[in-house]
């Protein structure tokens, strides 16, 4: 801005009349620029809204609708030491039995003890020339590594250290590490199981001597001689008594296996045939119901009303007939079964949905048949019948299997009581009667000790320094004709193994995921099997709803709030000058009364809210049955006794959260224990209604706004940028009038100057 200096003829204050001049244009755009600001509030508003209503729209209610955001399970162990559990939404509700047989374990090799030549100590640069032992063998030395799904071949040299030979095992595929300290090699596989092992061999005899004395050859005394703690056992006890015993308890343990498993059959049989006689009663009562409701093989089917009561009132006649001796207790076990029988007719044809109207159907044969709804109970009896009779036909066959690998006769008294089944004959009979059972046990028995008995001569002979070659081999021991160093002295890799209901899972780890279970085995059970229990996650459905609600109830009283805001009728941004004369606390107080009322009764906030209460407050119908919130215990306050902004909110009796309605029973809990599945459809159908209502106002798109936005936020950016050009046009009309008359005023004070001039010299000629 240019200076001015005016006025130094006029004596007029030049500045304060030009701006008086020009306080039009100035109002204006102060005006213009009060509302830009107001509308910038207003679109940050907005915004912050938008942005509160789309984060739940794309959130829990894209979640919440479908069903599977509360088909939640969870899955407990009775003892946690052995496994831990999880479950996922597929897993099946019940009881299930887990034992842990293996745990997986990763291929090992602890390597003995190494020293220097001279008994020094090594360390990684030291060669391998050094270590005792080596001498000559290490060049020419070739060990054969297989480890990570591939073979590599490792060529020792006298100049490599084992720090060198530690890298060439690592880039073979394993886990290697030379430990300065205990003077050992530690080896292993890079992960767990059995498929994961690793060998490593000498690939030439060299390559055996040097794996030798690099102590890392697979069989060890040490570990020997732990395993030989069974075998000398066995071989310390009597041979012949060990065979008896042995042969008698495997015997006997099987034999228990085999009447159990027939007296289970057997049940199963008595409770078939007992079904098979209601059921030939229940056929025999459908046929009945047929031939008194006149059905014929006329083409229409059509039933004779007459007829059809005549035939219900037999059934119930019989029905009450049964009735009466079952009260004078007179009745016997077999009209019990008919007395029930009776009744599932009676009550199937007494249906009001159950369908008498015969459809004829011809085949390509030209067959005539006709089905309807007591054809269809005919026949599914029939097939009841044969189902039963089927099962009891392969129930016989396995107690017949049972009593053949037994080597029993059936029908031998001796040997099986007929009453229920139980084999009765004894080791010392299946001895004597040379069966084929016991007697198989006492070869085993045989085998076992004799093997034993081998283990410990060669074991004694190994430890006394005279072993032969066949020997070693027996014991796993590297013999002179021998290369292959990868005997069981080291930890093998292994899969873990699991028995999930009697069913047995491997895997390479100890993770399990089976029928949408996770489970970690962490220790062994034994014979001992833990239990796992998996049932609905009352908690997890619960939570899932009262987040929802939370998050709902946020929303609407951000929604309600801007909507029933006080009003702010006398209040306008302030101008720069204005706010000279405020503090900033004031300044502050009154900008936020504005901007908390921008919203105050605006159509389109009000409309969003409407549809979401709307679709809130709308029963829905489940399985025939209308529910509303308040049938699981949520509501809103009422409408008198709540404050305006808390009109909307939803309160969960019970919610020990709430502290309004926290004292209420909690019917929602409940009802998920006791009817997950009403739960689950309503509430993904409540998201559901609710998610289609902000659906209408959020998925479209059009000249006033984008999609995905709530308002007209386009609109409203056309319109700020009207203001702009506003304001600009006003500062412009500013600036030209300004100059306009500032030149006016300059060229009057030009002419003043001039004249009192020639004043002066006119002045001055009079002296």
């Amino acid at each position: 801005m240019p200076i001015r200096l005016s006025g130094m003829q006029s004596g007029l204050d030049t500045e304060a009349l030009v701006s008086a001049l020009v306080m039009g244009y100035r109002t204006k755009k102060e005006d213009y620029e009060k509302a830009q600001t107001k509308l910038s509030w207003k679109q940050d508003k907005w915004k912050s809204i938008n942005t509160k209503i789309t984060n739940f729209y794309t959130g829990t209610l894209a979640s919440n609708k479908l069903t599977s955001a509360y088909n939640l399970k969870k899955a407990t162990i009775n003892n946690s030491s052995y496994a831990t559990v999880s479950a996922s939404t597929s897993a099946v509700s019940g009881t299930q039995s887990l034992k842990v047989t293996k745990l997986a374990s990763t291929g090992y090799l602890t390597g003995g003890k190494i020293s220097g030549s001279g008994s020094t100590k090594l360390t990684g640069s030291s060669k391998l020339s050094e270590v005792d032992g080596m001498g000559s063998v290490v060049d020419g030395a070739s060990i054969s590594v297989t480890a990570d799904g591939k073979t590599s071949t490792i060529e020792l040299s006298s100049d490599m250290t084992i720090s060198q030979f530690v890298v060439k095992l690592k880039n073979a595929g394993l886990t290697a590490s030379f430990d300065e300290n205990n003077q050992r090699f530690f080896i292993s596989s890079k992960s767990s199981g059995a498929d994961n092992d690793f060998s490593m061999t000498a690939a030439n005899s060299n390559g055996k001597n040097a794996l030798e004395a690099l102590k890392l050859q697979a069989t060890t005394a040490d570990t020997l001689a732990k395993d030989m703690a069974k075998y000398q056992t066995i071989a310390g006890t009597d041979k012949d008594t060990y065979i008896a015993d042995t042969a008698k308890s495997n015997y006997d343990a099987t034999i228990s296996q085999y009447n159990t498993a027939i007296e289970k059959l057997k049940i199963s049989n008595a409770e078939l045939e007992e079904k098979n006689k209601k059921l030939a009663y229940q056929k025999q009562y459908v046929n009945s119901f047929i031939e008194k409701a006149n059905y014929t093989d006329a083409g229409d089917g059509l039933y004779n009303p007459t007829t059809l009561d005549d035939a219900r009132k037999y059934l119930s006649d019989r029905e009450s007939e049964l009735e009466a001796k079952k009260t004078d207790g007179t009745i016997t076990d077999d009209e019990k079964l008919e007395l029930e029988a009776v009744k599932t007719v009676s009550k199937t044809v007494s249906d009001d949905t159950f369908v008498f109207t015969r459809t004829q159907k011809t085949d390509d044969d030209g067959n005539v048949s006709y089905t309807s709804d007591v054809d269809s109970l005919l026949t599914s009896t029939e097939a009841s019948i044969t189902s039963n009779n089927e099962t009891i036909a392969a129930n016989n066959t396995s107690i017949n299997q049972y009593y053949t690998e037994a080597g029993v006769d059936s029908t031998n008294a001796a040997q099986v009581d007929s009453t229920n089944g139980k084999i009765l004959l004894s080791y010392s009979d299946a001895i004597t009667g040379n069966n084929s059972l016991a007697t198989g046990y006492q070869a085993a028995a045989t085998t076992q000790y004799e093997y034993a008995v081998s283990m410990v001569e060669a074991y004694n002979a190994y430890t006394a320094g005279t072993a032969t070659d066949s020997q070693k081999e027996l014991l796993g021991l590297s013999t002179s004709s021998s290369t292959d160093t990868t005997s069981a002295v080291r930890i093998a890799g292994s899969n873990a193994q699991i028995e999930l209901n009697g069913a047995v899972f491997e895997n390479t780890t100890n993770n399990f995921s089976i029928n949408g279970l996770t489970i970690q085995a962490t220790a062994l059970t034994g014979s001992e099997a833990v239990t796992i229990t998996t049932d609905t996650d009352v908690d997890g459905i619960y939570d899932t709803i009262k987040d929802m609600f939370s998050e709902y109830n946020e929303l609407i009283k951000t929604l309600d709030t801007a909507l029933n805001a006080d009003s702010a009728k006398g209040y306008e941004p302030l101008t720069d000058d204005e706010k000279e004369s405020m503090s900033d606390d004031e300044i502050e107080k009154w900008e936020t009364k504005i901007k908390d009322s921008l919203l105050r009764n605006d159509s389109t906030l009000s409309s969003v809210v409407s549809s979401m209460k709307n679709s809130m407050l709308a029963g829905i119908t489940i399985d025939g049955k209308t529910y509303n919130l308040s049938d699981f215990g949520i509501s809103t306050g009422g409408y008198f006794s709540t404050s305006t902004g808390e009109k909307g909110v939803y309160h969960i009796d019970g919610d020990e959260d709430d502290s309004t309605s926290k004292g209420n029973t909690d019917k929602l809990r409940a009802a998920i224990a006791n009817d997950s599945d009403t739960v689950i459809k309503y509430f993904s159908q409540l998201a559901n209604n609710l998610y289609s209502a902000l659906n209408k106002k959020l998925g479209t798109s059009n000249s006033m706004s984008s999609y995905m936005s709530i308002y007209n936020d386009k609109e409203m950016a056309t319109q700020y940028s009207e203001y702009k050009t506003k304001i600009s046009d006003q500062e412009t009309k500013i600036s030209t009038w300004e100059e306009y008359y500032y030149k006016k005023f300059s060229r009057m004070e030009s002419a003043l100057a001039s004249l009192n001039s020639q004043a002066s010299s006119i002045s001055g000629l009079f002296g």
